[in-house]
């Protein structure tokens, strides 16, 4: 579970980073 969530967190810097 906790490699899953790392994974997400990953996801959202870079959808962070490709929207701002």
């Amino acid at each position: 579970m906790a490699f899953s969530l790392k994974v997400e967190d990953v996801i959202l810097k870079f959808s962070n980073i490709g929207t701002g």
